[in-house]
């Protein structure tokens, strides 16, 4: 016989289920280690005046507590003095597993309710309280006074509250019909009323399904609301990024005013370009503009490729290491629009976004062209005609193979390439990797790629798991998927791609292009998937 849970015992059951969902909205940091624990008690306890092995108890019973630092633990305690005594939170240890934003979003909706003083016991057991219906919180003590009217005394706590929706609030949520309501319930749909004030012509029913759009204090809402409608001019562009709406409006402010100070170009350009800086860390954005001013790229110049921001410090240090291997300090800092994109497109494993294999095709394609023609300027120029007879002079093609490798090379017509060029890579291919002519003809623009390029894009599609037991169990070499998956590999692979820069040719290169903030069009950045 199923055995019957009590009501008490299904909200203890479904509160994990809540949390796990906020929580998933903020950084999720690896578990401390043996040491950390002992570090993060130690300083703890000595804060707050009480053994170390309350906390090293605590982190043990309440696992959670230990996906933060050290340095965040001793932060969120040092916050709660400013509103509670060392002892009791001694006694509520287990609310340092939230961090500071959740802790004042609870206090501020509590506030919102008419509760007259907060205890740090409301905060904790927060989800507890908000499982009530009004009747049982009044009849607890110092929570709701008796006659107190909670929706309107809500409503009263919002900032130039319009009296159009406070109407439009108590009719749908008339003290008969909240009475026997939990809280929560009451909450979201005030929430969400306010949601459909601030973006009435949106579809905000997907909103219903996500507490941490509900768990939102109504004053950090409107806050938050009143600064990113000054930045979207329509409410869609907030909710495709929902992240917006439960971001943490403290730091969404400070960023706003840290790129204020940095940038000549109006920030609304910036954010619509890349929302998600507004999600970014306000002490983070100050390290990576450090980073970047070791390069001597300034936050003019961030305007055009804002996704920089969103970087972490240590990949950021990473990949201007990598790129500086390929490219000298000096250059870097003279071609400040490719750097962006070499940087964002500088190895596979760095990938973030589907746009960048997009954004490699159009850099290369604009970049490359330049450089093998500033490399060969000697060898005179050459269209696709001309390419073409140089192949089939070295190949002697039929009518019939002419047009179809004229079809195939239309894409690279813009480029030069000498005859000693295309010979060196044809035999190349058919005498180190042993393609036949077939194979070469099936895919031609590997003619057009150095053989430096070529051996290394041949050894790195050779030694994927994949090729590897195609080989085995295949005549795979032989045939023209062979060849016709080493020019997808070049042309996908960001190493193999800048294999075809050098410094000197990158050097001419930035001295006969400007890139400067005037000269870049936003038209013609819109097409490109920064």
């Amino acid at each position: 016989m199923m055995m019957l849970r009590s009501p008490k015992r299904l909200l203890m059951l479904r509160m994990p289920h809540r949390t796990q969902i906020v929580r998933n909205a903020r950084p999720v940091f690896p578990l401390m280690t043996d040491e950390e624990v002992k570090r993060a008690a130690s300083e703890l306890s000595e804060f707050l005046d009480c053994e170390p092995e309350r906390f090293i108890f605590l982190m043990r019973t309440v696992p959670r507590i230990r996906r933060k630092t050290p340095e965040l633990l001793l932060g969120v305690a040092k916050n709660l003095t400013t509103y509670y005594s060392k002892d009791t939170i001694v006694r509520y240890a287990q609310i340092l597993e939230k961090d500071w934003y959740t802790i004042q979003q609870r206090r501020f909706m509590l506030e919102e309710m008419g509760v007259p003083f907060v205890r740090l016991s409301h905060v904790t057991f927060f989800p507890y309280v908000m499982s009530r219906t009004i009747p049982e919180l009044k009849r607890m003590k110092e929570m709701i006074p008796p006659k107190e009217n909670v929706v309107l005394n809500v409503l009263t706590k919002i900032p130039n509250c319009p009296s159009s929706f406070c109407e439009r609030v108590q009719k749908v949520l008339s003290p008969a019909i909240t009475e026997g309501l939990p809280l929560i319930n009451i909450w979201k749909t005030i929430v969400m009323e306010y949601l459909s004030h601030w973006m009435p012509n949106e579809n905000l029913s997907f909103l219903e399904r996500r507490p941490s759009v509900h768990e939102q204090s109504l004053r950090i809402l409107y806050m938050k609301m009143n600064l990113l409608t000054n930045l979207f001019s329509a409410g869609n562009s907030i909710i495709k990024e929902f992240g917006m709406l439960v971001g943490d409006a403290f730091n969404m402010q400070a960023v706003v005013d840290r790129v204020h100070e940095l940038a000549t170009h109006p920030f609304e350009q910036i954010v619509r370009k890349e929302p998600r800086i507004l999600l970014t860390n306000v002490d983070r954005l100050c390290e990576v503009e450090s980073i970047l001013k070791d390069y001597q790229i300034t936050p003019d110049h961030v305007w055009c490729c804002p996704r920089i921001y969103l970087f972490h410090p240590d990949d950021l240090r990473k990949r201007f290491k990598e790129l500086s291997e390929v490219l000298s300090i000096r250059l870097i800092s003279r071609i400040k629009l490719a750097t962006f994109l070499l940087l964002l497109l500088q190895s596979r494993k760095f990938f973030l976004l589907r746009g960048d294999v997009q954004m490699l095709y159009q850099v290369t394609k604009g970049l490359r062209h330049p450089v093998h023609r500033l490399n060969n300027e000697s060898m005179g120029k050459y269209n696709c005609l001309v390419v073409l007879k140089i192949i089939n002079s070295r190949f002697s093609l039929s009518k019939d193979k002419k047009a179809d490798l004229r079809q195939k090379l239309g894409d690279h017509r813009a480029g030069t390439w000498s005859k000693a060029d295309i010979f060196e890579a044809a035999d190349f291919l058919i005498d180190e990797i042993g393609f036949s002519t077939e194979q070469i003809l099936s895919s031609p623009a590997l003619l057009l790629y150095s053989v430096k390029t070529l051996r290394e894009g041949w050894r790195t599609l050779t030694q994927m798991d994949y090729v590897k037991e195609i080989r085995n169990t295949t005549d795979w070499q032989k045939s023209n998927l062979a060849s016709q998956m080493l020019h997808y590999e070049i042309e996908n692979d960001p190493n193999l791609a800048l294999m075809e820069f050098n410094d000197e040719a990158m050097e001419k290169l930035s001295c006969s292009i400007d890139v400067s903030p005037s000269s870049i069009q936003p038209a013609n950045l819109e097409k490109i998937d920064f």
